[in-house]
């Protein structure tokens, strides 16, 4: 029954984050009246390969470091979402400022199949980005943990929730008129938005399971030598996978937001209530982010060095400790041995001696019975 339950969650999610990829790309051929455009959902070939062999061969559950249904819906949905930018940047004067503002429209039916759905054009898009990124968390949320433990699986989400809230306000900069003449700057804010989505693909908080521990079979000091080259080597080498996600939230997210945003402010004077907070966000996570991993590359070698030095020191005592109590129970037993059965071995020497020379006693005699 687990196994089965499984397996409809990854069923459900797939299907909801294909529906979604299919009203992208038909809002695109709507706008657009360009028919390939429905070539984007070939990724979706993709996503049935790899619900094929993720029931398959792994029972529905995901894996550990990434999750390929979201980088294949992420290949379809995010260039219909750019055709849908571009088109509402360039139809900004038509859809927002003239008398048919309060328009609205509907999906065009395709082979006698269509939605009530009647929205205005900015409405549309709004619906489709917002729902984007609501859809891959709640999506994260129910497919089945795999080799994720529930601490780490809410720790994800709540990292998805804050880099949706930053990424979604990213299109605030649009409503800047100056913003929307610079091509080569719309293009920037839009290439940003595409690489941070990549992170939804990546599990960021998924570490190594500890290790067992293991009796100490050898020297306390030789212990400590190799878990201080161990400890060394595995920060100085930034092995860590906290390291690793540290360092991908500043380069996907947190760095290039601010240095876009700050060329906004610069550039363009674009002082709003959203692009300061945002920008002041931004500057404070990436002080987090540097002081964080300048922790974890300095400090934290001398700590994990403190804690083996602690333990190698422990041992030592219990082995000092053990070796003394094994010393003073010899000690005990033989001093009892001594106190309790001292005179029964001088007794028992004795009739062995007076036995000794009884017997020689008798022989002496024998020997003279024969001669006479």
């Amino acid at each position: 029954m687990v196994v089965i339950r499984y397996i409809i969650k990854a069923i459900f999610v797939r299907i909801m984050l294909t529906s979604h990829s299919l009203l992208s790309v038909w809002r695109v051929v709507d706008v657009t009246k360009f028919r390939y455009y429905w070539l984007l959902l070939a990724s979706n070939i993709l996503v049935l390969l790899e619900t094929y062999f993720r029931l398959k061969k792994k029972k529905g559950q995901e894996g550990k470091w990434i999750c390929p249904c979201f980088f294949f819906y992420l290949l379809s949905t995010v260039p219909a979402i750019w055709i849908l930018e571009l088109d509402r940047l360039a139809r900004y004067t038509e859809i927002y400022e003239s008398s048919n503002s309060s328009s609205v429209e509907s999906l065009s039916a395709i082979q006698g199949v269509s939605l009530p759905i009647t929205l205005s054009p900015s409405l549309w898009m709004s619906v489709i980005e917002q729902s984007f990124l609501f859809l891959i968390i709640i999506g994260r949320w129910i497919l089945p943990r795999g080799e994720l433990t529930r601490d780490k699986l809410s720790q994800l989400l709540f990292v998805y929730i804050g880099m949706a809230s930053d990424i979604m306000d990213l299109f605030v900069l649009f409503e800047e008129p100056d913003v929307r003449k610079d091509r080569v700057y719309t293009y920037v804010i839009l290439v940003l938005w595409s690489i941070s989505l990549l992170q939804f693909a990546i599990v960021l908080t998924a570490t190594k399971s500890p290790k067992k521990s293991r009796p100490a079979l050898v020297h306390p000091e030789e212990e400590f030598e190799e878990e201080k080259r161990k400890v060394c080597g595995s920060c100085c080498g930034c092995l860590k996978t906290e390291i690793w996600s540290l360092l991908l939230s500043f380069m996907m997210q947190d760095g290039p937001f601010l240095t876009c945003r700050l060329y906004g402010l610069i550039r363009y004077n674009l002082i709003t209530y959203s692009i300061i907070f945002y920008t002041c966000k931004n500057i404070f996570v990436v002080l987090l982010l540097v002081y964080r991993l300048f922790v974890l590359c300095c400090f934290e070698n001398e700590s994990e060095t403190d804690k083996a030095a602690h333990r190698a020191v422990k041992k030592a005592a219990v082995v000092r400790s053990m070796s003394t109590r094994a010393a003073n129970a010899r000690l005990a037993l033989v001093e009892e041995d001594y106190a309790n059965g001292g005179s029964r071995r001088q007794g028992a020497r004795r009739s062995k001696g007076r036995s000794v020379n009884g017997a020689t006693t008798k022989q002496g005699q024998t020997r003279i019975v024969e001669v006479e």
